[in-house]
């Protein structure tokens, strides 16, 4: 087609380019470029043979001449003639393509760019060893450096046998082992899209405990130990939800970031070397060859490294579900709960709310006789009414316990209304000892109207009395309660 209105002409070419101030002007594979014939004649290449009568030059009418190549890439040729070099671009698939180019026109300098920088950055796609290191850490430093430099989701398990303050129950040592085994076959499964960390230390008092990080903040966690409450002494419970464990898990998937390049949408632009992608992962591999031994704990952190097999059999019925329900898990689930045992209710987090519960219904009751009489009594008699529901609710929210995500603002409003409530309920018991003392000096004229016929004035002021300490005792228990949540949080 391009012979239909292009006439091939050597010398007549070469003399219209060599005019104009030296100018030309390229039509190559469409895009239009005017450069000059410096810039072409500066390296030994094709372009130089070109434009030195050596190679044929074809142009059309307008006098362009034609270059029959993508002019994707063309401009980079040109600076790199211009100035003896390139910035790269940080995608694969292109500078391949810039290769493919340079070799074209013969510019050997820029095909050994490409080469050099190709080799330093293998392909993403190339087969994976077969065997998968896991950091271990020993503080909680440690694990959040992991996690703020990982690119990957993140999925640590948090083993801290040290913890034996209680003896275990029958099955519990069971239960660990098969949460670690369990770690083991998500490591062998999504060791390249999973960022796995063990941590060992003793600076928590859990004893076997989960949790997913994704895009570097705490999404989800699962809590496999418990206290139970025997008739004689506690234990602790370790247990095994496999099926929660895997849920989180293929939950985790959805914060992936799959490594897709923004320049050409490929996924096999990039590395997955631990130096490009993961360098905290570079780092415990250096320190991993040292003898642990020879470290001093309290001076320098000791990491060490777990390998894994990944042609390890995988029999496990749970694991094979696992398999086939990957593509299903599509929704991202931030807000979960876990159900406490029963035994909870023994805590005294627990019977500290239930007794303000407790309190607080016996100042209700005993109040509503009294909300004709005087409106300062109605007052109080909806105070307590609150303070009820709200000790049954802030019970309810430790019963079934929320994740990290909703937490930390539960406890810092629980914090807030037990300070305020301890406050209310010392000067109500204030309010009423001045009352009380009216009363009993023969003073009922701030009241408006006398008790009833059924209830003297002596029994009103018994009951008023009754009140009053009540109201002193859930101060005293509101107080216990702010201390006790504000050093442990939820149990």
């Amino acid at each position: 087609m391009v012979d239909s209105f292009c006439r091939p002409s050597v010398k007549d070419g070469l003399t219209s380019v060599m005019a104009d101030n030296r100018y030309v002007k390229l039509n190559v594979g469409g895009a239009l470029f005017h450069t000059t014939i410096d810039t072409l004649s500066k390296h030994d290449s094709m372009l130089r043979a070109m434009f030195s009568g050596r190679v044929p030059v074809v142009k059309d009418d307008d006098g362009w001449v034609l270059i029959d190549r993508s002019g994707k890439h063309f401009s980079a040729i040109l600076d790199f003639l211009r100035d003896g070099s390139i910035p790269i671009p940080d995608c694969r698939v292109e500078v391949e393509q810039i290769k493919r180019e340079a070799q074209y026109y013969c510019l050997q300098d820029l095909v050994h760019h490409c080469q050099t920088w190709l080799e330093a950055h293998p392909r993403f796609d190339l087969e994976l060893p077969l065997i998968h290191r896991v950091p271990t850490v020993y503080t909680r430093q440690d694990a959040e450096a992991l996690i703020k430099q990982s690119n990957r989701p993140v999925i640590k398990l948090f083993i801290n046998r040290h913890n034996n303050k209680y003896s275990y129950t029958i099955n519990s040592d069971d239960n660990i082992l098969k949460n670690q085994e369990l770690f083991d076959r998500l490591v062998c499964k999504f060791h390249d899209r999973i960022l796995f960390v063990k941590d060992v230390g003793s600076e928590s008092t859990e004893v076997c405990q989960w949790k997913f990080y994704g895009k570097r903040i705490l999404r989800a966690e699962v809590c496999c130990t418990s206290i139970v409450y025997a008739t004689d002494k506690k234990h602790t419970k370790v247990e095994f939800p496999d099926s929660k464990i895997y849920d989180e898990a293929m939950s985790i998937l959805c914060f992936e970031d799959r490594g897709l390049c923004a320049r050409c949408g490929e996924n096999s632009c990039l590395s997955r070397s631990p130096s490009t992608f993961e360098p905290s992962l570079a780092i415990y591999s250096n320190i991993h060859a040292e003898d642990p031994a020879k470290i001093d704990p309290p001076n320098r952190p000791v990491y060490l490294t777990s390998s894994i097999h990944s042609n390890s059999p995988v029999t496990s019925k749970s694991a094979r579900i696992l398999k086939n329900n990957v593509p299903s898990f599509n929704h991202i689930q931030e807000r979960r709960t876990h159900v406490k045992t029963a035994s909870w209710l023994l805590s005294p987090l627990s019977i500290l709310k239930v007794t303000v519960a407790v309190g607080l219904i016996v100042c209700a009751i005993f109040l509503m006789d009294g909300r004709l009489q005087w409106w300062p009594y109605t007052i109080l008699f909806v105070f307590s009414i609150f303070l009820t529901i709200y000790s049954l609710l802030s019970l309810m929210s430790h019963f079934f316990q929320i994740s990290d995500i909703e937490r930390t603002k539960v406890i810092s409003i629980e914090l807030a209304v037990n300070g305020i409530s301890c406050f209310l309920c010392l000067f109500a018991f204030l309010f009423l000892c001045w009352d009380e003392m009216r009363m009993q000096d023969g003073h009922w004229s701030h009241h408006s109207m006398l008790p009833p016929p059924n209830i003297t004035q002596l029994k009103w002021m018994k009951r008023v009395a009754v009140v009053m300490g009540a109201f002193f005792i859930n101060s005293t228990l509101f107080l216990f309660t702010f201390l006790r949540v504000r050093k442990d949080g939820f149990d």
